[in-house]
Order: C-alpha cells, then structure tokens, then sequence
C-alpha cells in the first residue's frame, strides 16, 4: 500500500484509532486491476478453446494446425 500512502489526510476517531483513506482506495484500485485481470485470462481462455475446437474440426487434432 506504499504507493498510496499520503494520498488523502489520515483522521484520527476517539484518539485510539485511525481513518487512512489511502487503504481504501488504494484496495478498490487492486480489486478494478484484479477485475480486469481475470476478464483478460477468461478472454484468451475462451480464444485457446475456440481455437483449438476449429483445429479439431479440421480434422488435424492439432490446435496449431500442424
């Protein structure tokens, strides 16, 4: 989170414990990053199996064509 840190004012509640906005924000951007991330592998997941039925319908057995 050290990217992060100083980005917005910390807010000191009761005196004992702290509001760091920072974390916040910082663990929304992480979780966006890892929501994009997984929407990429099941993008080229789905591709790799098209492919690699249209390789089998060819009647090659191969996915790369060969």
């Amino acid at each position: 989170m050290k990217p992060f840190r100083g980005m917005f004012p910390v807010s000191e509640i009761d005196g004992r414990s702290v509001f760091d906005p920072s974390l916040l924000f910082a663990a929304a951007l992480y979780g966006f990053l890892a929501i994009g991330l997984h929407a990429v592998v099941d993008y080229l997941t789905a591709w790799a199996r098209l492919h690699h039925r249209r390789a089998e319908r060819a009647g090659t057995g191969r996915a790369d064509g060969g």
